[in-house]
């Protein structure tokens, strides 16, 4: 959310917020966080990475994003505004 907030602004932001938050929901509180889609649904974790398997596929993810995602957040911050 804030690499959407320093590249397009709020709106951009707060709109992939909800559907992200709205897709997480649907996905984790349905039969459907018992199928593969679980797996687009980060916010609802949590509650599906509930076996091995899938708990070590999110906890690598997660990692992944989060080292990303800080090192692009570094970067955009880094950079002179003009």
């Amino acid at each position: 959310s804030l690499l959407l907030v320093l590249r397009l602004g709020n709106p951009p932001a707060l709109i992939v917020t909800i559907i992200l938050a709205v897709v997480s929901a649907t996905i984790g509180g349905d039969v459907l966080a018992d199928s593969a889609l679980w797996i687009f649904a980060p916010s609802a974790w949590p509650d599906t990475a509930h076996t091995v398997p899938r708990m070590t596929i999110a906890l690598t993810l997660s990692v992944t994003f989060i080292i990303a995602l800080t090192w692009e957040n570094l970067r955009v911050l880094r950079r002179p505004s003009n």
